[in-house]
């Protein structure tokens, strides 16, 4: 069965006043906190969500369950006070931005990564096989998880360079040695 399309004046002011549009429902639960912000707004208001929006975690137990699973399974140091602000920056939209799919295990995995980029970057051993090997993967590995961001704001917007460009396509400009899987500019 399928909803009946309401056209009698006084249905329409009951309807209106008894249920809501989806888009204010989505709205009224961002503006709670209880479901993440848009990834982008356009000049005409426009919000603009991930695809995986509705598969997003929103509950923030399992959100923080599941991140404090991930960062142990990791070896990623943690406290509450890093979780509570994963969350907020989850909630505020920030994590659609830059993650291909948004699970607090992969925002988890990306905390990892760049931990274990900067760790090589930071004693780079050229002549080490295995160094080169685990440097490559984390790049790629990030690779594969992160967005390519938007062309402008994202470089210009936040108080850094998108972690795109510093973890991956920087590091794959001062290492041209290793074999990349993949090529950023």
């Amino acid at each position: 069965m399928h909803s009946p399309t309401v056209t009698d004046p006084a249905d329409v002011d009951y309807v209106k006043g008894e249920f809501f549009t989806i888009d204010q429902l989505i709205s009224q639960a961002i503006e709670q906190g209880t479901w993440p912000g848009p990834s982008y707004v356009l000049p005409d208001g426009t919000q603009y969500f991930p695809a995986d929006y509705f598969e997003q975690e929103r509950n923030r137990e399992a959100f923080l369950a599941r991140f404090f699973r991930e960062c142990e399974r990791l070896g990623v140091p943690y406290t509450v006070a890093i979780a509570e602000d994963v969350w907020r920056e989850f909630l505020s939209g920030v994590y659609s931005v830059c993650l291909r799919t948004v699970t607090p295990e992969n925002i988890a995995k990306k905390i990892a990564l760049i931990s274990s980029i900067e760790r090589l970057v930071e004693c780079p051993q050229r002549e080490n096989a295995e160094w080169g090997r685990q440097l490559q993967r984390a790049v790629d590995d990030l690779d594969e998880l992160e967005r390519p961001f938007s062309p402008v704001l994202d470089r210009t917007a936040f108080d850094t360079s998108p972690t795109r460009d510093r973890f991956i396509r920087d590091v794959r400009r001062k290492f041209p040695e290793l074999a990349w899987r993949a090529a950023d500019s």
